[in-house]
């Protein structure tokens, strides 16, 4: 896990999952443990999936979204 700083008064919730992307070839999916609206700090968990790896200083933040068959 780890935290990031993003957008202040964005809508996260505690529990929903993120995508943390630098590239298509680098990216992890983790839970939100926590996000501050007034700060912008954001705490997630141990990541849930990881693709490539690295270190980098520019990350893009979302959610992330799961398309389920019925």
């Amino acid at each position: 896990g780890g935290t990031i700083t993003v957008d202040i008064g964005l809508g996260y919730s505690i529990a929903q999952e993120i995508i943390i992307a630098n590239s298509l070839s680098n990216y992890q999916i983790s839970q939100i443990t926590s996000y501050d609206p007034a700060t912008g700090v954001m705490v997630f968990g141990t990541p849930i999936s990881t693709i490539g790896s690295g270190t980098y200083t520019l990350w893009v933040v979302n959610l992330s979204v799961v398309s389920n068959s019925l």
